[in-house]
């Protein structure tokens, strides 16, 4: 194992360039919609556009296999020299470079303007791409050509993650109300802001346009676009930001919610019964492994619930009951994928020897 330093807690300075919020906690919660959403695989090619010091590229060290590559742009070259020393050291699959792009707060003498900007990569190259906190600091035109280099890397099978503050007919009467956690009562050409001077500060653009601009890009929205809670208006958010994944014309989905990331292995099917026989051990374990199975029951989840799931385990033994456990907790995602990743968690605890699994009687439903 590769016993380079790496930080354990967030990098100095990440509150600059992470957006706010829980550094690590951010970085589990988005590893779970890449996976869960997105489908990520662990061997495939991920550009992450705007990565920061590394908030979303920490978590993907432990989930991409050696074969899997990343590749980390930002325009802020403290944060892409820290990334450099602290994950390519440790990480030699894990690339960052440095774009020198005009921004306000992190490289106000860049030489190209957004719109400017041609991502150093040659087309159809990148399973995955994302951008989290990217687009909320673009005014339309840079947010759209942004789209466009995105579609042009992406392969013919590829997706994109991106989050967003949209405006349509739910967010538009709340985008000034007070009690909101961000306000946008500044309305400019094609989109609106929290701050007139410093317009980049935050900005809402109007989800039709989004939808309207990706149209000759090849590009297309996987269904359903999933809100947020910045502005109070949402009754269940996904996040804080608007979460939008869009696919290329070849990547045939279907509702990603009902096809489980399972590492391209069969799950197998759920067992009928379990026996906890020792504690997690995270040293035996690993952090990846602990990590991948965290991912499959869907990060965000388990931060909430995961306790008392593991908990259950004591009394009860019927992972059928966990499932429904789950199916209520998130109903968003479907029963089988569920009942996929809860099988795929089990199979591969049982084999680190953490459980004992009474596999279904043959031709049983379950």
């Amino acid at each position: 194992m590769d016993q380079s330093p790496e930080p354990s807690a967030a990098p100095a300075g990440s509150l600059l360039y992470g957006g706010g919020g829980d550094f690590e906690a951010i970085g589990r919660e988005f590893l779970g919609h890449f996976v869960n959403l997105a489908q990520l695989h662990r061997d495939e090619r991920v550009l992450d556009l705007g990565c920061g010091m590394g908030r979303m590229a920490k978590p993907l060290t432990r989930y991409l296999s050696p074969t899997g590559q990343y590749w980390g742009l930002d325009v802020g070259r403290s944060a892409i020299e820290w990334c450099r020393v602290h994950l390519t050291t440790a990480h030699p699959n894990f690339h960052f470079q440095h774009l020198d792009v005009r921004s306000h707060v992190y490289n106000p003498d860049g030489h190209l303007l957004p719109h400017e900007l041609r991502l150093p990569f040659d087309d159809g190259v990148f399973d995955f791409v994302f951008l989290t906190s990217v687009f909320t600091h673009l005014l339309p035109a840079d947010a759209q050509h942004y789209l466009a280099e995105v579609a042009r890397v992406l392969k013919p099978s590829g997706r994109c993650l991106a989050t967003f503050f949209l405006v349509n007919e739910v967010t538009r009467p709340v985008l000034d109300r007070e009690g909101s956690s961000i306000r946008f009562p500044v309305a400019l050409e094609g989109c609106w802001t929290s701050n007139r001077e410093y317009p980049e500060g935050a900005v809402a653009l109007p989800e039709d346009a989004v939808r309207s601009w990706i149209k000759p890009m090849g590009l297309r929205v996987v269904e359903p676009v999933r809100y947020g809670s910045w502005s109070s208006a949402v009754a269940e958010p996904l996040s804080f930001q608007d979460v939008i994944l869009f696919g290329k014309s070849d990547w045939q989905s279907g509702n990603p919610n009902r096809q489980p990331r399972v590492d391209g292995r069969s799950p197998g099917r759920l067992p009928r019964r379990v026996s906890r026989v020792a504690e997690i051990d995270v040293e035996r374990i690993g952090d990846e492994v602990v990590l991948m199975h965290l991912t499959n029951l869907e990060l965000r989840l388990l931060n909430e619930t995961g306790t008392v799931l593991w908990d259950a385990m004591e009394e009860i033994h019927e992972p059928s009951e966990w499932v429904a456990m789950l199916v209520e907790a998130r109903p968003e995602f479907s029963r089988e994928t569920h009942e996929a990743n809860v099988a795929l968690f089990l199979q591969e605890l049982a084999g680190a020897g953490f459980l004992v699994v009474e596999a279904p009687e043959p031709g049983s439903a379950e």
